[in-house]
């Protein structure tokens, strides 16, 4: 036991002893009082009856004796016999009256006030005396008794009796807070003691009254009381251990809940009806970049994102009667990062039952990677329905085109025949040369076929390549073209390095730059002019550039018939009408799109398009 523990005890010590013996003098006092009063009582009861009988006792000792002196005027002997009535207790005043007039008295008069009036018992008898057969009344005797004595008495006896019966009782108290404190009070005092030295910790000593099982040979309220003691020790002993064991399991739920709930694979949030932020795992923090402490008893709302301004009204609805449910199957739902970024999620909301009440747990599911494999998928079967389309466009347009040349070469072949046949050898060579023509342009069909479809499949890599050096290359291969037809070619400087793949990117340039300068005005020298596309500069990675020409134009009908297969729109000039495909191909495998725009007939055209810039 601890010091503070002992310093307690003994400042409580005997409290319980000490009430009982203030009660019990308490009450031996009013019993003593009781008791005085009764004894009084009686006493004064006693006194007023030996007064009553003293004045038989003198009536009838000296009535005669009086009433014959009176008769006989013996003055002597009248006052003698008054003055030894006066002798007797309590006795003190006799008057002999005739009339109102006293004729004879002894002992001392005493003063008629009222307080004293009270104290006073007077007796008046009369004197007759019978003579001749007469009654004749010779006066009447008046005997005062005082009870002052009686008083005196009666507090002597009062005061000696309470005394004696308070020292009595003080006695009695005293034996009885020694056998008291004997027989209980220094047991409670170690009960006490031993209450307040309980701990949850040590629970193995039991409570032992110091030699009170020796000194009781029955079990009695003590006995009971200790062994409730010791009862409810090990009560306490058996509810710490479940306490502990308990605390033990609950801890060691409370890890495996944790692991759990932090290493789960999805974010998981867990918010209360009021819709404050109780828990968030490692993901969730992960995925908004928040810390926990700026989520905790912070309003779901705050991972929101502000266009869905009616999220409050629709959780306090669902919060009057949740149900399990899943979210953003049907549609694309958001959760807003710190720095305000937004990440798709799809939600799962399974209401939890606890002691506080319920709580929403919220299984959060990052699916941005699924979103963009989804977008890929949509891309891939875009392209690939347009690629489908593109084969089948080419199967048929292929099929047409190549066979013209061969319907040629099969037409003149005949011819051949006939004018061998017929000797006109003059016509033999026309006819030859017509063949000759017809396999060269089947041959630049197929070669036109064969670059088509190579493009994307056999790629070099993506390199850095300056955009004017690149041009000034592909304008020294038209040299001959832009010479013969005095075309002006205008660059704009400083254009930016692209990551491109080289010698494709020169096909690019290389066709819209020799379309520019095959498809002009009559009597009008061709000007291309290359630069930056600044409106359309959007920063998404890519840089738009244009082609720009003053030559016959295009209509807005022909704006994606000029990207099909053998598709020309001026079949006076030389070519196989698969140039621009081969353009729109590259530029779409590098990720980029073109398109054109013109203000009409001979009012120029300008080919724009995208290319991945160096960053």
């Amino acid at each position: 036991m601890s010091n503070e523990n002992i310093a307690s005890g003994i400042k409580h010590k005997q409290i319980i002893a000490r009430k009982f013996v203030l009660y019990l003098l308490i009450s031996s006092a009013l019993i003593s009082v009781f008791v005085v009063s009764l004894q009084t009582y009686y006493e004064y009861d006693t006194q007023l009856a030996n007064i009553e009988s003293r004045f038989d006792d003198i009536k009838s000792a000296n009535h005669e004796s009086v009433i014959n002196a009176l008769w006989i005027a013996d003055s002597q002997q009248i006052n003698i016999i008054l003055r030894g009535i006066t002798q007797l207790p309590s006795i003190k005043y006799v008057t002999i009256s005739e009339g109102p007039e006293i004729i004879y008295s002894s002992g001392n008069a005493p003063a008629l006030t009222n307080s004293e009036n009270n104290n006073l018992i007077v007796r008046s008898y009369s004197l007759y005396k019978n003579y001749q057969d007469k009654r004749i009344k010779l006066g009447e005797m008046h005997i005062t008794a005082s009870l002052d004595e009686v008083y005196e008495n009666l507090i002597t006896i009062g005061t000696k009796t309470f005394y004696h019966e308070l020292a009595q009782m003080f006695i009695i108290t005293v034996l009885i807070f020694i056998i008291f404190y004997k027989l209980v009070g220094r047991h409670l005092e170690t009960m006490a003691q031993y209450a307040r030295s309980l701990n949850l910790q040590e629970l193995d000593t039991p409570l032992e009254l110091d030699g009170y099982d020796r000194m009781q040979e029955e079990a009695d309220e003590l006995s009971h009381l200790v062994n409730a003691i010791n009862d409810m020790r090990l009560n306490l002993k058996s509810s710490n251990q479940e306490k502990n064991s308990l605390i033990q399991s609950l801890a060691s739920s409370e890890t495996k809940f944790r692991g759990v709930f932090e290493s789960a694979a999805d974010g998981v949030l867990l918010v209360n009806q009021k819709g404050m932020i109780e828990m968030a795992n490692a993901t969730l923090l992960k995925i908004t970049g928040f810390s926990e402490d700026e989520l905790l008893n912070q309003p779901v709302e705050k991972l929101v994102p502000a266009r869905f301004n009616q999220h409050k009204q629709f959780r306090q609805n669902y919060s009057k009667k949740p149900t399990r449910r899943q979210m953003g199957t049907d549609m694309v739902l958001a959760i807003q990062c710190k720095d305000g970024t937004e990440v798709p999620v799809e939600i799962s909301l399974t209401p939890v039952e606890t002691d506080t009440g319920t709580i929403i747990a919220a299984m959060i599911q990052d699916v941005t990677q699924r979103r963009q494999a989804e977008l890929e998928k949509e891309k891939l079967l875009k392209s690939l329905e347009s690629k489908n389309a593109e084969l089948e466009r080419f199967t048929y347009t292929a099929s047409h085109d190549l066979k013209s040349p061969l319907v040629t070469i099969s037409g003149f072949i005949g011819l051949l025949r006939n004018d061998i046949a017929d000797g006109h050898d003059e016509r033999i060579a026309t006819d030859l040369d017509r063949i000759n023509d017809a396999a060269k342009t089947m041959q630049q069909l197929l070669d036109d076929l064969l670059a088509l479809s190579r493009i994307g499949r056999a790629t070099a890599p993506l390199t850095k390549v300056p955009l004017n050096n690149l041009i000034n290359d592909v304008l020294e291969m038209l040299t001959g073209a832009i010479n013969s037809t005095g075309a002006r070619i205008l660059v704009e400087e400083n254009l930016p390095t692209v990551m491109v793949e080289e010698q494709r990117f020169k096909e690019v340039f290389l066709n819209l730059i020799e379309n520019g300068i095959k498809y002009h005005k009559n009597n009008v020298k061709p000007e291309i002019s290359i630069g930056i596309h600044t409106n359309n500069n959007d920063g998404n990675g890519f840089v738009t550039l244009y082609v720009r020409d003053n030559g016959i134009g295009i209509k807005s009908c022909y704006y994606h018939k000029i990207f099909g297969l053998f598709d020309r729109l001026d079949h006076s000039t030389e070519g196989s009408g698969i140039g621009l495909s081969i353009v729109k191909r590259i530029i779409e495998v590098h990720g980029g799109s073109i398109w054109v725009e013109s203000e009409g007939q001979n009012q120029g055209s300008t080919f724009y398009f995208s290319v991945p810039d160096n960053n």
